[in-house]
């Protein structure tokens, strides 16, 4: 799987490979503060929240080039506006996984 798109990153840190890693950094625990939120709307049945939170993941992964993240916020934030609270929770738990092999990516690429 395509987890980080690098091209992405070099673009945004022009290459400053200190200044990448502080960007993923700074975006895994971003991501999971949001997947947090997001949880928390769900268990509140809130789902237009989880849905705002949701297009805010999908917005700052997209952003980082964290691809696959991206895709699964996208889905999950269209599941949440049609109501599909059951397939919310799937997701979640497939942005976790994905947030976590993301980590491990960047974590391997600037070991």
């Amino acid at each position: 799987m395509n987890w980080i798109n690098w091209s992405r990153i070099d673009e945004l840190t022009q290459g400053d490979t200190t200044f990448g890693r502080e960007l993923l950094e700074m975006f895994i625990e971003d991501a999971r503060d949001l997947l947090s939120e997001i949880e928390k709307a769900l268990s509140a049945g809130n789902l237009e929240v989880a849905s705002q939170v949701a297009h805010t993941l999908k917005g700052s992964s997209g952003n980082v080039g964290a691809e696959t993240v991206f895709g699964l916020a996208q889905n999950l934030e269209a599941q949440l506006k049609m109501g599909e609270q059951s397939t919310a929770h799937s997701l979640v738990n497939q942005i976790k996984t994905g947030l976590k092999s993301t980590e491990e990516t960047f974590q391997t690429r600037f070991a």
